[in-house]
């Protein structure tokens, strides 16, 4: 009897410190999660968190006498597991913070776009002869794109001929996040947002300040505009939740 109650108080004694030891392990993890360590460390320490308040709770007994250490133990596994949760939603869902970033300046650009187009239509009284619906990557869109930039030829009938430079983007690389120029540098080959994707123009071609168009399976109109501009985004699918809009 006595040799069982040893053994008992043992493994109580040994439990109780697989309790701590699963404790203090997902709090600090915690802890490191608040200072944005990777998803990988928080799902690893979450993965230990757990394991130890699991091995403890094999060793404490059912005495009411180490209830504390089990409720060490069930908040280790508890928080363990939470954070192993966390973790996985870093990894599988990585990226977030970047891809909203990433969104952010593809709106700015695609305002941009968009204000440089009713820019030159205060000052010269027209829109550019490009169509109603142009994407930044097609015939059309370079030329209203040269057209807005002051890049366009300097004949009588150019519609920029002061070469007034309406739209101020960035340069972009490897067709992504930018204009492409063309090799002399003189005249632009294209605008695309982060992922790639060129953006889609929308003007006001009837001059009645009104936009009817479909992204997708979506029918937009819009009042009181010369333009507007949008882009796929993430998904490179128009018509889904993540498009990029200017309105």
């Amino acid at each position: 009897m006595a040799a069982e109650v040893k053994q008992t108080g043992e493994e109580n004694n040994s439990g109780l410190d697989w309790a701590k030891r699963s404790l203090v392990c997902s709090f600090l993890v915690f802890l490191a999660g608040v200072g944005g360590v990777p998803g990988v460390v928080l799902l690893t320490g979450g993965v230990l968190a757990a394991a130890c308040g699991i091995i403890g709770l094999r060793y404490i007994s059912k005495s009411r006498l180490v209830w504390y250490a089990r409720w060490m133990a069930i908040g280790g596994i508890l928080l363990g597991s939470f954070l192993m949760i966390v973790g996985l939603d870093e990894i599988f869902v990585p990226n977030r913070a970047i891809t909203k970033a990433k969104k952010v300046t593809s709106l700015a650009t695609a305002i941009a776009l968009e204000n440089a187009i009713s820019s030159i239509y205060t000052e010269y009284s027209r829109l550019p002869d490009v169509g109603s619906s142009v994407t930044t990557n097609s015939p059309e869109g370079m030329k209203l794109l040269n057209i807005l930039l002051g890049l366009d030829d300097k004949s009588d009938n150019a519609l920029n001929s002061r070469s007034i430079k309406f739209l101020i983007v960035k340069e972009g690389k490897n067709n992504k996040n930018g204009l492409t120029y063309a090799a002399d540098g003189k005249s632009v080959e294209g605008l695309y947002d982060p992922w790639g994707n060129p953006y889609t123009v929308e003007l006001d071609t009837d001059y009645n300040e009104e936009l009817h168009f479909t992204i997708g399976s979506r029918a937009v109109d819009l009042k009181g505009r010369r333009a507007a501009a949008y882009s796929p985004g993430p998904d490179r699918v128009l018509g889904t939740a993540d498009d990029v809009m200017t309105w």
